[in-house]
């Protein structure tokens, strides 16, 4: 699955906050807030150029999806 093609609504290969989100929000049965959201990604965020490369992306996926799943420390 391409999950980066699901993700990029506008097409420019990194992703914004808002596209993040809405990814999310597409996931039936997953539980996690905003705040959640939020905190993964500027975890992933590695240039800090508020957004997410396919690289960051991936990254953020398996760690949040493919791992244990828990709930993300946003500490």
């Amino acid at each position: 699955m391409d999950w980066m093609a699901i993700a990029d609504a506008d097409g420019s290969g990194e992703l914004n906050i808002q596209e993040f989100s809405e990814f999310f929000a597409k996931i039936e049965g997953l539980l996690i807030t905003q705040e959640e959201i939020n905190k993964i990604f500027e975890d992933f965020d590695g240039s800090g150029n508020n957004s997410l490369s396919c690289e960051e992306f991936a990254r953020a996926i398996y760690m949040y999806l493919m791992a244990d799943n828990e709930p993300y420390d946003t500490d």
